[in-house]
């Protein structure tokens, strides 16, 4: 695809952009960014690598994906280039898939996965959102980091547990980052909380511009 022919896909999706700041304005990407997090749009001329449009299916890929990308043998030569360029230099120390769901914005069909990531110095949590046709996607990323005192929600939902009378020695295992526990703590100390927040409102303002009537759905091979 050419270069103005790109320039015009990658505006073709109107979306709420929060009122952030426009940081970054290229070819293929926009970012917006605010006092804790940013907003980024990528637009990608290539099929997209799915084969089915099914959130438990792509939950188990994104937990190998995780596991292979921890493993001594990850070399990042052995992924295809497009998913190398996406790939940080420095990869997290640790990170968590937390929801994995399925939306449409007709005639693109989304994908929507949530996720915790630990590196050296801070915690963020990340919402990637996913616009598939047959021969290209959009992308769109909101990245959150924790700030001040960390681990607030995590704190106050081991609290809970602890209060939790139970028959017998053992503890109740509790998720502090299931959905039943956002805004347990004040909004800004729940980065996850206002993440889900934001990608709710991101997929709801969702509108496609006139540029992606000519393309084909994607329709999943399995």
């Amino acid at each position: 695809m050419r270069r103005w022919a790109v320039m015009e896909m990658i505006r073709a999706v109107e979306f709420d952009t929060f009122a952030w700041d426009l940081t970054q304005d290229d070819v293929d990407r926009r970012m917006w960014t605010s006092t804790d997090g940013t907003l980024m749009e990528r637009f990608f001329d290539i099929p997209p690598d799915f084969g089915y449009w099914d959130a438990d299916k792509i939950r188990r890929d994104v937990i190998e994906t995780q596991g292979y990308l921890r493993s001594p043998t990850f070399t990042r030569d052995s992924l295809p280039e497009m998913m190398q360029r996406q790939i940080p230099a420095e990869l997290p120390q640790q990170a968590t898939l937390l929801d994995v769901e399925i939306f449409e914005v007709h005639p693109a069909k989304g994908v929507l996965v949530t996720s915790r990531v630990r590196t050296n110095d801070a915690v963020h949590y990340f919402a990637v959102m996913m616009l598939l046709f047959a021969e290209c996607f959009w992308v769109f990323t909101i990245d959150l980091q924790e700030s001040g005192e960390v681990g607030q929600r995590e704190g106050e939902v081991a609290r809970i547990a602890l209060d939790t009378p139970v028959d017998g020695a053992e503890l109740p295992e509790f998720d502090p980052y299931e959905r039943k526990w956002d805004g347990i703590v004040p909004l800004e100390a729940d980065p996850l909380a206002r993440l889900r927040i934001l990608a709710a409102s991101l997929v709801d303002s969702f509108a496609l511009g006139e540029a992606v009537t000519g393309l084909r759905p994607f329709e999943p091979s399995a």
